[in-house]
């Protein structure tokens, strides 16, 4: 009696994983979308000093990591305007409700201090690496940040 109560309890189990929604895998074109909708919104949260236009898109504990960051521009009266020139995807490994990608970004950036003189620009090329994840029904940015020069992808 005991075995029958086991295998009907491991069979619902099992039941009840097969019948589960299986998750969503993005491809490269709009995993590509999705980054530099996010390395946008990002550039947007240093323009502002604020993590607001991050929310759309990066989960709480990605934004958890830029907030340090946004908080110390804030303090000094600063913020950081980039203008991006180009862009690519240079690497992009999918999995089922998850995926890893990094997106090359060219153009320029300058530091801005509130009320004082606009600095020049400097020319920028990065590459910045985000772990997406599938949660609440749509992609987020789960964890981001931009690559050291040596672990660079050749793409």
């Amino acid at each position: 009696m005991k075995a029958l109560l086991a295998l009907a309890l491991l069979a619902a189990a099992c039941t009840s994983i097969s019948g589960a929604t299986p998750l969503p895998t993005l491809d490269a074109t709009r995993a590509e979308a999705l980054l530099l909708a996010a390395d946008r919104a990002r550039a947007a949260a240093f323009s502002q000093a604020d993590v607001n236009p991050l929310r759309p898109l990066f989960a709480e504990a990605a934004i958890r990591a830029l907030t340090p960051q946004l908080a110390r521009l804030r303090r000094r009266g600063q913020r950081v305007e980039t203008e991006e020139a180009s862009h690519r995807l240079v690497h992009w490994a999918p999995g089922p409700g998850a995926g890893e990608g990094v997106l090359e970004v060219s153009g320029r950036q300058r530091v801005v201090r509130a009320g004082g003189p606009r600095s020049g620009w400097s020319r920028i090329v990065r590459q910045w690496q985000a772990r997406l994840a599938w949660s609440g029904g749509h992609w987020l940015i789960a964890e981001a940040g931009d690559l050291p020069p040596p672990q660079w992808w050749s793409g």
